[in-house]
């Protein structure tokens, strides 16, 4: 089974663009999948479909046949869907000060690390009833984490395609300024908020470690997309994601240069645009050459400065 990972830091167009990838026939969006434990059954936080992931006809199916898989492979949390065993576990696992011991992992296989094993199994359950209930030959899971089991190759029967996903660090930075409500939640709770110094150095965490992982995969299993890119022009945009996992789709939701047409999803995390539904306009968000704060761009851009032309970005910026 293929899986297609979408990588990078957030608020940088993850969530729409897995959306929108659910939409091609032969894919599956999933959302941020690893957020299924906490926020999909502990949380009980809803589906982009609308209803409590618990309550949803996919999800339902899907952890039906979890349980099912963890009675036969022996893993009783996962029978019994413990949602906090599975997600302490998690946490312990795919975190960043585990992100070594993960690579030294990957060279020598999850042996000896009994966390990590009981997790790959979990992981190695979780995608084949997501594949098993949908029927897809692809899942998109936009967990973003770069040190990722299954992009190691520690997953078992799966195989790892990577999208990296960057965009500006400036406009990173004056989103996570933004104040963001969480709609599905009650009440309502804001989305976290940080300054530009740890927006800007968690952005270049997140690309060095994904360059590192890019590195090891085979040759033809990755590639790195632009927000701007994207927004800028979906359907080659999408065409070419579609193709690194194997796929020539006939069609696309895509109306004209720039407009989606999207239906609700089964996506399980993600930024609150996974509702958006109908017709959406595409636009790069520049409100922050505009409105965003000298002293933020000037952080980030000396922070960033090094990877800044690697993507294709101007050390230099000019307001509108």
């Amino acid at each position: 089974m293929k899986v297609l990972y979408i990588v990078g830091k957030g608020r940088s167009g993850s969530t729409l663009l897995d959306t929108t990838l659910g939409h091609i026939d032969g894919l599956w969006s999933t959302g941020e999948l690893w957020h299924l434990w906490a926020w999909g059954l502990e949380g009980r936080h809803r589906c982009g479909c609308g209803k409590p992931v618990p309550d949803c006809p996919f999800w339902s199916a899907v952890i039906d046949r979890l349980r099912d898989e963890g009675r036969a492979q022996g893993l009783d949390e996962l029978e019994r869907l413990d949602a906090r065993a599975l997600l302490d576990r998690q946490q312990r696992v795919m975190s960043w000060p585990s992100v070594p011991r993960l690579l030294l992992s990957q060279s020598r296989g999850s042996q000896g690390w009994r966390d990590l094993e009981r997790h790959v199994a979990v992981l190695g359950a979780l995608y084949r009833a997501v594949g098993a209930v949908s029927g897809a030959r692809v899942i998109v899971d936009s967990s973003k984490f770069p040190a990722h089991p299954g992009l190691l190759g520690l997953v078992p029967g799966i195989e790892p395609h990577l999208v990296q996903l960057v965009r500006d660090p400036r406009a990173v930075t004056y989103s996570y300024r933004r104040l963001k409500v969480w709609p599905d939640r009650d009440p309502p709770e804001p989305m976290p908020r940080f300054g530009p110094t740890y927006s800007a150095t968690s952005w270049i965490a997140r690309n060095v470690a994904t360059n590192l992982i890019r590195s090891r995969l085979p040759r033809g299993r990755s590639t790195v997309v632009r927000y701007e890119q994207f927004v800028a022009s979906p359907a080659p945009t999408l065409r070419a994601i579609a193709r690194l996992v194997g796929e020539e789709p006939s069609e696309l939701p895509v109306i004209g240069q720039n407009r989606l047409r999207l239906t609700p999803r089964h996506t399980v995390g993600g930024n609150p645009d996974r509702f958006n539904t109908g017709s959406v306009q595409l636009r790069e968000d520049d409100e922050w050459r505009r409105a965003g704060s000298g002293y933020d761009r000037a952080i980030t851009t000396l922070l960033t400065a090094p990877l800044l032309p690697t993507y294709g970005y101007p050390v230099r910026t000019t307001r509108p």
